[in-house]
């Protein structure tokens, strides 16, 4: 009888010391990301060009991830567009889109694309196109048919549109801006006729300062083009809520 009372207690002494065990796992932070999928059409003609590019996080640790491509005729830098910026989560993936419209330009171009993604930078290898046709030949103006009320901040750029036709697929390309800032992109799927969309366009300095900017509005069939320039400020100006006041 003694021994098996020993014996169960040596058993509930064994329970209570695993049941205390803590297992502690270290899981290496890997940063790592690819490109399973680049678009970029070998001939432009009379539309914007537009590079599509698909990243996966196949490393441990999310982030932020953001595209650029620099366009590059010959050794001279012509265009760097950027893609919207995401939050990426490890396992995922995601599609990047990058425009440029070409207006007067022809010829022969290459495209350099890079992924910027946790403080890293992925290089692809570089891509050649080429322009055929000046875009403006067979663009009309939308300058009677698109308006804008347009407020800048220090970060981010405010724009409500008001068309006077139904329109698809309306591309925002900043177009000039300062070199070593980031200036998103924008896209309107569907507008209609007297119909006022928002869009919101971030933007990052490199050092902050007035400055403009100038923004193309452009459908994705190169049919209807138009432009804005406006200078960036920390306020809405009172040019732009006048001018609200009269479109809108």
């Amino acid at each position: 009888m003694k021994k098996i009372i020993i014996y169960a207690l040596f058993l509930a002494s064994l329970v209570s010391m695993t049941s205390a065990l803590v297992v502690y796992v270290n899981i290496d932070e890997v940063l790592k990301g690819n490109l399973d999928y680049t678009k970029i059409p070998q001939t432009v003609k009379d539309t914007p060009l537009k590079i599509l590019i698909n990243w996966n996080n196949i490393g441990s640790v999310g982030c932020s991830v953001q595209a650029r491509t620099d366009i590059y005729q010959g050794i001279n830098l012509i265009y760097s567009a950027w893609s919207k910026e995401k939050e990426m989560e490890p396992g995922s993936h995601n599609s990047f889109e990058m425009y440029w419209y070409p207006k007067d330009k022809i010829g022969e171009f290459t495209a350099k694309t890079r992924v910027y993604y946790c403080n890293e930078i992925h290089k692809e290898k570089s891509v050649d196109f080429e322009v055929l046709k000046p875009a403006e030949n067979y663009t009309e103006n939308a300058a009677e048919i698109l308006k804008f009320k347009i407020n800048s901040y220090r970060d981010y750029i405010d724009i409500k549109i008001k068309s006077n036709k139904n329109l698809k697929n309306i591309l925002i390309i900043p177009e000039e801006y300062p070199r070593g800032w980031t200036v998103e992109p924008g896209e309107i799927r569907e507008i209609r006729e007297g119909e006022v969309i928002s869009v919101r366009l971030n933007y990052e300095a490199s050092i902050w300062k007035e400055t403009p900017i100038t923004l193309g509005f452009i459908t994705e069939d190169g049919k209807y083009y138009t432009k804005t320039i406006l200078e960036v400020s920390e306020k809405p100006s009172v040019i732009n809520r006048i001018l609200f006041m009269i479109f809108f």
